[in-house]
């Protein structure tokens, strides 16, 4: 093997270490998020657990990721964030506070945490 191509093997493994490692802090702050918004679901803190789903879904916000692992990312989020889907259906189910659950998605920064509770 040359020298060149040791050296691009190197690379594509120093890229390859770099990108596992963004991902998995990536995950982690998901998984940790998503843990802060379950218990604030179980706790009925919907205005905490929606903070908790915005900073889930800010992980998504990023462009350091290959596509392949923004994929691995989106997945994980949406996993979690069923959890969210789960409640508020429940809650639309039960005809309670879904007017003021319009209201309280109106003072979240991001479009798409709103454009999620609204679906």
């Amino acid at each position: 093997m040359s020298k060149n191509n040791r050296n691009s093997v190197a690379n594509v493994i120093a890229v390859e270490d770099e990108q596992l490692k963004l991902l998995n802090d990536a995950k982690t702050k998901v998984t940790a998020e998503a843990f802060q918004m379950k218990r604030c679901l179980d706790n009925n803190k919907l205005m905490d657990a929606l903070k908790h789903a915005s900073n889930l879904i800010g992980q998504l916000r990023t462009n350091l990721l290959s596509p392949k692992n923004y994929y691995a990312l989106y997945i994980s989020s949406c996993d979690e964030l069923r959890h969210l889907e789960s409640y508020l259906f429940e809650e639309k189910k039960r005809g309670e506070r879904i007017n003021k659950l319009y209201e309280l998605v109106q003072y979240a920064g991001n479009i798409l945490p709103r454009m999620f509770v609204l679906f």
